[in-house]
C-alpha cells in the first residue's frame, strides 16, 4: 500500500479500508469478518488486502474490479468462496 493510498482513506461499517476515491480496497481490518461484498467502483484489490484474515468464507467481486494484487487472499484457510467476474484481467501471485 502505497503512502498516498493512506491518505485520506476512510474504513466502511465492515472494518475494510478504501483510497479516498474508493477505486483501491487497500486492506481489511476486521480479522473476525467471515463474508465480504466488495463495493461497486472498487478497481483494483491491494496487495496483502485480506492477507491473514482467518474467518473470512467467501467474497463477491464486482464488474468494476479489474486487478488483484499479490498475496490478496493469503492465509485465508477458511475461504470457500470467492467469485471472480470476467472484468479482472491481473491477479498477482499468491492472490
Amino acid at each position: 500500500m502505497k503512502e498516498e493510498d493512506k491518505k485520506d482513506a476512510w474504513t466502511d461499517e465492515f472494518g475494510v479500508k478504501y483510497s479516498k476515491d474508493g477505486k483501491k480496497l487497500l486492506r481489511n481490518t476486521n480479522w473476525h469478518l467471515t463474508s465480504y461484498t466488495i463495493r461497486q467502483g472498487t478497481r483494483s484489490i491491494c496487495d496483502h488486502a485480506f492477507g491473514g484474515c482467518i474467518s473470512l468464507q467467501s467474497v463477491t467481486i464486482p464488474d468494476s474490479v479489474t486487478s488483484i494484487g499479490n498475496s490478496a487472499f493469503s492465509s485465508c484457510d477458511s475461504l470457500q468462496s470467492v467469485t471472480i467476474p470476467d472484468s479482472v484481467t491481473s491477479i498477482g501471485d499468491r492472490a
